[in-house]
Protein backbone atom coordinates (compact mmCIF):
# COMPACT_ATOMS: atom_id res chain seq x y z
CA UNK A 1 0.00 0.00 0.00
CA UNK A 2 1.38 3.35 -1.01
CA UNK A 3 2.13 5.45 2.18
CA UNK A 4 1.56 8.66 -0.56
CA UNK A 5 -1.39 11.09 0.63
CA UNK A 6 -4.29 9.67 -0.87
CA UNK A 7 -4.68 13.05 -3.13
CA UNK A 8 -1.77 12.18 -5.37
CA UNK A 9 -3.99 8.85 -6.22
CA UNK A 10 -6.92 11.13 -7.68
CA UNK A 11 -6.97 12.88 -10.72
CA UNK A 12 -9.90 14.18 -12.39
CA UNK A 13 -12.42 12.15 -14.42
CA UNK A 14 -14.43 14.99 -15.94
CA UNK A 15 -11.04 16.48 -17.76
CA UNK A 16 -9.77 12.86 -18.96
CA UNK A 17 -13.13 11.94 -19.91
CA UNK A 18 -13.41 15.28 -22.22
CA UNK A 19 -9.59 14.62 -22.91
CA UNK A 20 -10.48 11.62 -24.50
CA UNK A 21 -13.66 13.05 -26.17
CA UNK A 22 -11.74 15.52 -28.25
CA UNK A 23 -8.84 13.03 -28.60
CA UNK A 24 -11.22 11.02 -30.53
CA UNK A 25 -13.26 13.41 -32.32
CA UNK A 26 -11.07 15.75 -34.39
CA UNK A 27 -13.87 17.93 -35.57
CA UNK A 28 -15.33 18.21 -32.42
CA UNK A 29 -11.67 19.46 -31.11
CA UNK A 30 -11.32 21.85 -33.38
CA UNK A 31 -14.79 23.66 -32.85
CA UNK A 32 -13.69 24.01 -29.10
CA UNK A 33 -10.30 25.40 -30.24
CA UNK A 34 -12.03 27.91 -32.89
CA UNK A 35 -13.93 29.49 -29.62
CA UNK A 36 -13.12 33.07 -28.34
CA UNK A 37 -15.17 33.56 -25.48
CA UNK A 38 -17.81 32.49 -22.25
CA UNK A 39 -20.60 33.12 -24.97
CA UNK A 40 -19.22 30.71 -27.19
CA UNK A 41 -18.01 28.10 -24.90
CA UNK A 42 -21.42 28.17 -23.33
CA UNK A 43 -23.07 27.55 -26.79
CA UNK A 44 -20.61 25.01 -27.68
CA UNK A 45 -21.30 23.17 -24.93
CA UNK A 46 -25.19 22.76 -24.86
CA UNK A 47 -25.01 22.35 -28.50
CA UNK A 48 -23.19 18.94 -27.58
CA UNK A 49 -24.55 16.26 -25.68
CA UNK A 50 -21.11 14.26 -24.87
CA UNK A 51 -19.38 17.86 -23.44
CA UNK A 52 -23.05 18.78 -21.72
CA UNK A 53 -23.24 15.64 -19.72
CA UNK A 54 -19.60 16.36 -18.47
CA UNK A 55 -20.26 20.67 -18.59
CA UNK A 56 -23.70 21.14 -17.63
CA UNK A 57 -22.62 23.96 -14.94
CA UNK A 58 -19.59 24.76 -16.43
CA UNK A 59 -20.26 28.73 -16.88
CA UNK A 60 -21.90 29.35 -13.95
CA UNK A 61 -21.21 30.73 -10.37
CA UNK A 62 -24.78 31.14 -9.69
CA UNK A 63 -23.57 28.97 -6.64
CA UNK A 64 -20.61 31.04 -5.14
CA UNK A 65 -20.22 34.66 -3.74
CA UNK A 66 -19.93 36.87 -6.85
CA UNK A 67 -18.97 39.62 -4.59
CA UNK A 68 -16.22 38.29 -3.12
CA UNK A 69 -15.03 36.97 -6.66
CA UNK A 70 -15.53 40.69 -7.48
CA UNK A 71 -14.01 41.71 -4.46
CA UNK A 72 -10.89 39.81 -5.71
CA UNK A 73 -10.34 40.61 -8.99
CA UNK A 74 -10.38 44.23 -7.77
CA UNK A 75 -7.46 43.43 -5.39
CA UNK A 76 -5.83 41.53 -8.62
CA UNK A 77 -5.70 44.61 -10.61
CA UNK A 78 -4.95 47.02 -7.84
CA UNK A 79 -1.52 44.85 -7.41
CA UNK A 80 -0.85 43.51 -10.79
CA UNK A 81 2.33 44.25 -11.77
CA UNK A 82 3.78 42.78 -8.46
CA UNK A 83 1.69 40.14 -8.30
CA UNK A 84 3.33 38.92 -11.92
CA UNK A 85 6.54 39.18 -10.40
CA UNK A 86 5.71 37.31 -7.45
CA UNK A 87 4.32 34.85 -9.52
CA UNK A 88 7.76 34.35 -11.30
CA UNK A 89 9.98 34.22 -8.71
CA UNK A 90 7.88 32.97 -6.25
CA UNK A 91 5.13 30.91 -7.04
CA UNK A 92 6.51 28.91 -9.88
CA UNK A 93 9.60 28.09 -7.82
CA UNK A 94 7.71 26.39 -5.08
CA UNK A 95 6.02 24.53 -7.22
CA UNK A 96 9.40 23.31 -8.87
CA UNK A 97 9.98 22.40 -4.64
CA UNK A 98 7.97 19.61 -4.94
CA UNK A 99 9.62 16.89 -6.45
CA UNK A 100 7.25 14.52 -7.17
CA UNK A 101 5.54 17.10 -9.61
CA UNK A 102 8.66 18.98 -10.85
CA UNK A 103 8.77 15.54 -12.35
CA UNK A 104 5.29 15.84 -14.56
CA UNK A 105 6.64 19.05 -15.90
CA UNK A 106 9.94 18.15 -16.74
CA UNK A 107 8.70 15.76 -19.75
CA UNK A 108 7.93 18.46 -21.48
CA UNK A 109 10.99 20.01 -23.18
CA UNK A 110 9.58 23.45 -23.71
CA UNK A 111 8.99 24.08 -20.01
CA UNK A 112 12.90 24.26 -19.62
CA UNK A 113 14.06 25.27 -23.50
CA UNK A 114 10.95 27.82 -23.73
CA UNK A 115 10.78 29.61 -20.42
CA UNK A 116 10.06 32.63 -22.35
CA UNK A 117 6.51 31.34 -23.61
CA UNK A 118 5.98 29.51 -20.73
CA UNK A 119 5.82 32.50 -17.85
CA UNK A 120 3.96 34.83 -20.79
CA UNK A 121 1.28 31.81 -21.19
CA UNK A 122 0.71 31.47 -16.89
CA UNK A 123 0.50 35.61 -17.11
CA UNK A 124 -1.60 35.64 -19.60
CA UNK A 125 -3.75 32.63 -17.54
CA UNK A 126 -3.88 34.60 -14.93
CA UNK A 127 -5.15 37.95 -16.48
CA UNK A 128 -7.82 35.82 -17.91
CA UNK A 129 -9.23 34.15 -14.60
CA UNK A 130 -8.80 37.14 -12.28
CA UNK A 131 -9.56 40.59 -14.21
CA UNK A 132 -12.99 41.98 -13.04
CA UNK A 133 -14.82 40.92 -16.17
CA UNK A 134 -13.03 37.65 -16.13
CA UNK A 135 -16.65 35.67 -16.59
CA UNK A 136 -18.78 38.10 -18.60
CA UNK A 137 -20.19 36.33 -21.70
CA UNK A 138 -17.64 38.55 -23.87
CA UNK A 139 -14.89 37.71 -22.01
CA UNK A 140 -12.99 33.80 -21.95
CA UNK A 141 -12.31 33.76 -18.19
CA UNK A 142 -14.18 29.97 -18.32
CA UNK A 143 -12.79 29.40 -21.79
CA UNK A 144 -9.19 29.96 -20.46
CA UNK A 145 -9.41 27.44 -17.29
CA UNK A 146 -11.26 24.61 -19.31
CA UNK A 147 -8.22 24.97 -21.71
CA UNK A 148 -6.04 24.78 -19.37
CA UNK A 149 -7.75 21.56 -17.13
CA UNK A 150 -7.87 20.45 -20.82
CA UNK A 151 -4.09 20.45 -20.76
CA UNK A 152 -3.62 18.43 -17.27
CA UNK A 153 -5.40 15.91 -19.00
CA UNK A 154 -3.56 15.98 -21.52
CA UNK A 155 -0.65 15.62 -19.39
CA UNK A 156 -1.98 12.94 -17.50
CA UNK A 157 -3.00 11.01 -20.03
CA UNK A 158 0.72 11.09 -21.79
CA UNK A 159 2.76 10.36 -18.38
CA UNK A 160 0.71 8.17 -16.94
CA UNK A 161 2.95 5.20 -18.54
CA UNK A 162 6.33 7.04 -16.91
CA UNK A 163 4.91 7.92 -13.59
CA UNK A 164 2.97 4.51 -12.27
CA UNK A 165 3.28 5.03 -8.06
CA UNK A 166 0.77 7.75 -8.51
CA UNK A 167 -1.80 9.70 -10.50
CA UNK A 168 0.20 12.57 -12.78
CA UNK A 169 -0.82 15.90 -12.30
CA UNK A 170 -2.95 14.70 -9.20
CA UNK A 171 -5.00 16.11 -6.89
CA UNK A 172 -2.43 17.01 -4.14
CA UNK A 173 -0.10 18.99 -7.12
CA UNK A 174 -3.40 20.83 -8.27
CA UNK A 175 -3.76 22.29 -4.54
CA UNK A 176 -0.22 23.23 -4.33
CA UNK A 177 0.06 25.17 -7.26
CA UNK A 178 -3.51 26.83 -6.50
CA UNK A 179 -1.96 27.90 -3.18
CA UNK A 180 1.29 28.84 -5.06
CA UNK A 181 -1.30 30.91 -7.08
CA UNK A 182 -3.01 32.58 -4.07
CA UNK A 183 -1.90 32.60 -0.49
CA UNK A 184 1.33 31.90 -1.37
CA UNK A 185 1.38 35.14 -3.68
CA UNK A 186 -0.27 37.25 -0.67
CA UNK A 187 2.80 36.05 1.47
CA UNK A 188 5.34 37.17 -1.52
CA UNK A 189 3.29 40.10 -1.46
CA UNK A 190 3.32 41.05 2.76
CA UNK A 191 7.20 40.19 2.18
CA UNK A 192 7.99 42.76 -0.52
CA UNK A 193 6.20 45.14 2.75
CA UNK A 194 2.67 46.15 0.68
CA UNK A 195 -0.28 46.15 2.66
CA UNK A 196 -2.87 43.35 2.44
CA UNK A 197 -5.72 43.15 4.83
CA UNK A 198 -7.55 40.45 5.80
CA UNK A 199 -10.67 40.86 3.63
CA UNK A 200 -8.30 41.49 0.83
CA UNK A 201 -6.43 38.06 1.50
CA UNK A 202 -9.94 36.31 2.03
CA UNK A 203 -11.61 37.67 -0.82
CA UNK A 204 -8.71 36.63 -3.12
CA UNK A 205 -8.10 33.07 -2.22
CA UNK A 206 -12.30 32.59 -2.59
CA UNK A 207 -11.24 33.91 -6.01
CA UNK A 208 -8.61 30.94 -6.40
CA UNK A 209 -10.61 28.47 -5.08
CA UNK A 210 -13.48 29.02 -7.62
CA UNK A 211 -11.10 29.04 -10.64
CA UNK A 212 -9.82 25.53 -9.04
CA UNK A 213 -13.35 24.06 -8.18
CA UNK A 214 -13.74 24.87 -12.40
CA UNK A 215 -10.22 23.63 -13.22
CA UNK A 216 -11.34 20.15 -11.74
CA UNK A 217 -9.97 20.37 -7.74
CA UNK A 218 -12.65 18.48 -5.36
CA UNK A 219 -14.27 20.79 -3.59
CA UNK A 220 -13.71 19.03 -0.46
CA UNK A 221 -9.84 19.63 -0.95
CA UNK A 222 -10.28 23.24 -1.09
CA UNK A 223 -9.27 25.27 1.92
CA UNK A 224 -12.02 27.42 3.69
CA UNK A 225 -10.29 30.44 4.66
CA UNK A 226 -6.69 31.72 4.92
CA UNK A 227 -6.10 29.91 7.99
CA UNK A 228 -6.97 26.27 6.60
CA UNK A 229 -4.77 27.39 3.29
CA UNK A 230 -1.84 27.63 5.60
CA UNK A 231 -2.29 24.29 7.42
CA UNK A 232 -2.27 22.81 3.68
CA UNK A 233 0.53 24.47 2.98
CA UNK A 234 2.88 23.55 5.97
CA UNK A 235 1.96 20.48 5.29
CA UNK A 236 2.59 20.12 1.33
CA UNK A 237 6.05 21.15 2.43
CA UNK A 238 6.52 18.56 4.57
CA UNK A 239 5.38 15.70 2.22
CA UNK A 240 6.73 16.99 -0.80
CA UNK A 241 9.51 19.81 -1.06
CA UNK A 242 12.52 17.50 -1.60
CA UNK A 243 15.86 18.38 -3.08
CA UNK A 244 15.28 16.61 -7.09
CA UNK A 245 17.41 17.09 -10.29
CA UNK A 246 13.84 17.90 -11.98
CA UNK A 247 12.97 20.83 -9.39
CA UNK A 248 16.52 22.31 -10.01
CA UNK A 249 16.80 22.04 -13.87
CA UNK A 250 13.73 23.95 -13.78
CA UNK A 251 14.50 26.20 -11.57
CA UNK A 252 18.00 27.02 -13.53
CA UNK A 253 16.27 27.93 -16.31
CA UNK A 254 14.05 30.24 -15.11
CA UNK A 255 17.07 31.86 -13.51
CA UNK A 256 18.85 32.11 -16.56
CA UNK A 257 15.94 33.39 -18.55
CA UNK A 258 15.49 36.27 -15.95
CA UNK A 259 19.10 37.27 -16.30
CA UNK A 260 18.77 36.77 -20.04
CA UNK A 261 15.88 39.57 -20.03
CA UNK A 262 17.60 41.84 -17.62
CA UNK A 263 20.83 41.77 -19.03
CA UNK A 264 20.91 45.69 -19.90
CA UNK A 265 19.73 46.75 -17.17
CA UNK A 266 19.67 44.14 -14.27
CA UNK A 267 20.09 45.78 -10.74
CA UNK A 268 19.71 42.00 -9.07
CA UNK A 269 20.39 39.07 -10.21
CA UNK A 270 17.61 36.48 -10.48
CA UNK A 271 19.06 33.54 -7.92
CA UNK A 272 19.13 36.66 -5.18
CA UNK A 273 15.51 37.58 -6.58
CA UNK A 274 14.26 33.67 -5.83
CA UNK A 275 16.30 33.65 -3.14
CA UNK A 276 14.74 36.47 -1.22
CA UNK A 277 11.08 34.80 -1.34
CA UNK A 278 11.84 31.37 -0.25
CA UNK A 279 14.28 31.71 2.25
CA UNK A 280 15.14 28.73 3.93
CA UNK A 281 13.64 26.39 0.74
CA UNK A 282 16.11 28.20 -1.53
CA UNK A 283 18.65 25.47 -1.20
CA UNK A 284 16.69 22.68 -2.28
CA UNK A 285 16.38 23.96 -5.42
CA UNK A 286 20.32 24.59 -5.63
CA UNK A 287 19.52 28.34 -5.50
CA UNK A 288 22.57 30.10 -3.15
CA UNK A 289 22.54 33.82 -2.02
CA UNK A 290 25.19 35.86 -3.77
CA UNK A 291 28.08 38.23 -2.64
CA UNK A 292 25.82 41.10 -3.51
CA UNK A 293 22.64 39.81 -2.33
CA UNK A 294 20.32 42.81 -0.82
CA UNK A 295 16.86 42.41 0.34
CA UNK A 296 16.81 46.36 1.04
CA UNK A 297 17.33 46.51 -2.87
CA UNK A 298 14.69 43.96 -3.67
CA UNK A 299 11.95 46.09 -2.07
CA UNK A 300 12.93 49.10 -3.66
CA UNK A 301 12.92 47.41 -7.22
CA UNK A 302 9.34 45.67 -6.50
CA UNK A 303 7.74 49.05 -4.33
CA UNK A 304 8.96 51.70 -7.10
CA UNK A 305 7.88 49.51 -9.68
CA UNK A 306 4.01 49.40 -7.91
CA UNK A 307 4.47 53.09 -7.28
CA UNK A 308 4.33 53.99 -10.43
CA UNK A 309 2.13 51.92 -11.47
CA UNK A 310 -0.10 53.36 -9.20
CA UNK A 311 0.37 56.50 -10.41
CA UNK A 312 -0.46 56.20 -13.81
CA UNK A 313 -3.94 54.87 -12.96
CA UNK A 314 -4.08 52.57 -16.15
CA UNK A 315 -1.64 50.12 -14.80
CA UNK A 316 -3.64 46.57 -15.56
CA UNK A 317 -4.74 47.89 -19.19
CA UNK A 318 -0.93 48.87 -19.89
CA UNK A 319 0.28 45.71 -18.61
CA UNK A 320 -2.41 43.58 -20.11
CA UNK A 321 -1.96 45.17 -23.44
CA UNK A 322 1.90 44.48 -23.26
CA UNK A 323 1.09 41.20 -22.52
CA UNK A 324 -0.52 40.57 -25.65
CA UNK A 325 2.09 42.33 -27.67
CA UNK A 326 4.90 39.74 -25.81
CA UNK A 327 1.94 36.68 -26.69
CA UNK A 328 1.91 37.81 -30.29
CA UNK A 329 5.84 38.18 -30.60
CA UNK A 330 6.45 35.07 -29.16
CA UNK A 331 4.11 33.10 -31.20
CA UNK A 332 1.78 31.32 -28.72
CA UNK A 333 -1.63 31.29 -27.25
CA UNK A 334 -2.45 29.76 -24.23
CA UNK A 335 -5.05 26.87 -26.27
CA UNK A 336 -5.16 23.33 -26.14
Amino acid sequence: MSDKHPRRHQGDPVGDKLFLLFKSDQGLLQQFRDLKTNTELSTFISANSSVYELLENFCQTESHDNKRINNGAIFFEKNVSVILGVLGLYSLPYCYAGANGARVLIESKKITEQSGKRLAETAEFVFEVCHKDAFAPDQKGFLSILNVRVMHAAARYYTIGKINDEVPVNQDDQLATLLAFSLITLRGLRKLGIDVNQQESVDYLYLWNVIGEKLGLDQCNLPGDVRQASVLDRDMRRREFKQSPQGQLLTRSLIDYIDQENKQSRLVKGEDLLYYFLGDHAAILGINQSAGYSSSLIRGVFNTQKVLGDLNGTNFKMIRRDLKKQLKALDTELRF
